[in-house]
């Protein structure tokens, strides 16, 4: 016999068992519908993470430009101590 009819033979074989046993092909459904739904709840939890970065990315670069210009407005008198000392280049 070849390999076909022995796949035929267990299909027809587990076709018959889950015949005799509703509750076993019940939990086999359910078990499937829940990994559908992990599945189908993890791809929304990735969006969701994605659409956030992109979120957080666009406030930071606006928050740079913003301390930018503000700095850009101050005093010369204020200095932070990265800057260079007035007559240093």
């Amino acid at each position: 016999m070849g390999a076909v009819e022995e796949s035929g033979k267990v299909a027809t074989t587990v076709v018959e068992s889950l015949k005799a046993q509703p509750l076993a092909l019940a939990v086999i459904v359910v078990n499937v519908l829940f990994l559908a739904f992990l599945v189908f709840v993890s791809h929304e939890i990735a969006t969701t993470n994605r659409i956030e970065r992109e979120q957080r990315a666009e406030m930071f670069q606006e928050l740079r430009k913003t301390c930018e210009a503000c700095r850009a407005r101050l005093d010369s008198q204020y200095r932070l101590q990265s800057d260079e000392q007035p007559g240093q280049q």
